[in-house]
């Protein structure tokens, strides 16, 4: 998922809990890693399921990573 229009991390991170929540209900964020992919800034966020299957969501934060 690309993240877009956020204009700093704070915003950024705001942006994929409401994705999730929005399209994963009732999932809860178990851990977070950051990845670079072909130039790109990813944040790996792993979920668990309500039926507690563990899902991994990848986001592109690239266009706010950094900026306070």
């Amino acid at each position: 998922m690309v993240i877009e229009g956020a204009r700093n991390e704070d915003e950024g991170i705001v942006a994929e809990l409401y994705w999730a929540s929005r399209n994963r209900p009732g999932w809860r964020k178990s851990r977070q890693s950051l990845i670079s992919f072909n130039s790109r800034q990813m944040d790996r966020i792993s979920f668990i399921s309500p039926d507690g299957k563990e899902a991994a969501i990848f986001f592109d934060i690239t266009g706010f990573f950094g900026k306070m």
